[in-house]
């Protein structure tokens, strides 16, 4: 099978050395020019752009930008205290979350292997590292300036598809190039002084922490907390992949990278299950929650019985206020929890992890997602073709809700990308 447009991309990018990659590290960005995701700029980005854009015209990006850079790592130094003596030394093996639904319990397994002996750190508080190790102004600034010289580099030969973009990068040079230089002085540090012969550092996600660590000469790991759009990654040294297919790409961007698939969790039988459908919501816009309505309409049509499991950073006004008979499921039940106390027949989501995870453990999953969905279209695994889709599968998914040795039949097809029965 040949590769997507926006695969072939990625594998371009993937090229650039570690060291210069974090400048071209804006998903969002980068699935605009590959895969015509909607790319928003928000009240700052567009200011930032407008300047930007203005000190091109005028032939002094440069000196804009260090200027701006300057003034960013005044303010992080003031407002963080990064060049203050630390409260503590980190311990040799190290965890970087960034508040996950599932960090708990990654944080819990990953320090059962070393005793506990573990510092959990933030990375979208700078002050959680700081309280570990400190990073004097000028040596901040230096490092800043190195970090400006590779992007200079990295901008002056932009793929074709990148071209257009060059202003957009400048923008988030501007914006992260001096955080990437504080981390990467401060792992620099860190290994100096606290890390040790086999010392492990895991990540949630391949951001700024993760290229700075890398590039620092530090052995990394990436555990892997969701499906995965395409993104551009550091030289991890060992990655956790979620799904076989995720798990496919990652080797084929990372040869070197020592890629292993999670564990998957015991399957449930058909016959011990319910006739309920479970509903895992999303934190979005209103007009995007609003496509479950269709679907909603067909559970009160058929009597279907309904939970929904709102998004933790989700209010309920939109489930509350809608005309139907569905039960809000509040519980701190992690979602394993959740399956095994209401084992419903059908999970449904928009793109969510939940999807892959239900079929996993033999559950049929279904997405209300639009087939020409942008988010679906721009993740690595296949959504459309491991999960019903409404309403092209509506038929599957009625019969399926009665028909136990025809729901194994669909589970089994979606499982091994096989054409699905007919209803």
């Amino acid at each position: 099978m040949t590769d997507s447009a926006i695969a072939t991309a990625f594998l371009a990018l993937h090229r650039y050395p570690s060291h210069q990659r974090w400048l071209l590290a804006d998903t969002a960005l980068l699935l605009h020019h590959t895969s015509q995701k909607p790319f928003e700029r928000g009240r700052w980005g567009q200011r930032l752009y407008r300047l930007i854009q203005f000190a091109s015209a005028l032939g002094c990006t440069t000196p804009v930008l260090y200027v701006l850079c300057f003034g960013q790592l005044c303010w992080l130094h003031l407002r963080y205290r990064l060049s203050a003596t630390p409260s503590g030394k980190p311990h040799p093996h190290l965890f970087v979350g960034f508040g996950a639904g599932a960090e708990a319990e990654l944080l819990k397994h990953f320090s059962a292997k070393f005793d506990d002996s573990v510092t959990h750190l933030d990375e979208t508080q700078p002050a959680s590292f700081a309280e570990f190790g400190s990073v004097g102004f000028w040596p901040h600034w230096q490092q800043l300036a190195n970090s400006l010289v590779d992007a200079k580099q990295v901008l002056s030969k932009l793929p074709a598809f990148l071209q257009t973009a060059r202003l957009d990068l400048l923008c988030h040079c501007a914006k992260h190039a001096t955080p990437y230089a504080y981390y990467r002085l401060w792992f620099q540090r860190y290994r100096q002084a606290a890390a040790q012969p086999g010392s492990q550092l895991a990540f949630l996600t391949p951001w700024l922490p993760a290229f700075a660590a890398t590039d620092a000469g530090l052995s990394c790991s990436y555990l892997q907390h969701g499906l995965n759009y395409y993104l551009l990654l550091p030289d991890f040294a060992s990655i956790t992949a979620l799904t076989r297919e995720e798990a496919n790409w990652f080797k084929r961007i990372l040869p070197r990278c020592n890629v292993q698939l999670a564990q998957h969790k015991t399957g449930f039988t058909t016959e011990t299950l319910t006739q309920r459908i479970v509903i895992l919501s999303i934190y979005g816009a209103p007009d995007y929650l609003a496509l479950i309505k269709p679907f909603l309409v067909w559970c009160n049509t058929t009597q279907q019985q309904v939970s929904v499991r709102p998004h933790p950073r989700e209010r309920h006004q939109f489930w509350t206020a809608l005309d139907a008979s569905i039960d809000i499921d509040t519980t701190a039940d992690s979602f394993d929890l959740m399956l095994a106390r209401l084992r419903p027949r059908l999970v449904v989501s928009w793109y969510s992890t939940t999807l892959a995870e239900a079929l996993q453990q033999d559950l049929l999953p279904l997405t209300i997602c639009p087939l020409h969905d942008s988010n679906v279209n721009a993740m690595v695994y296949p959504l459309f073709k491991r999960a019903l889709q409404w309403p092209r599968d509506q038929a599957i998914a009625q019969r399926a809700m009665h028909d136990g040795a025809y729901y194994k039949q669909v589970v089994q097809s979606l499982q091994q990308d096989q054409e699905l029965p007919t209803p």
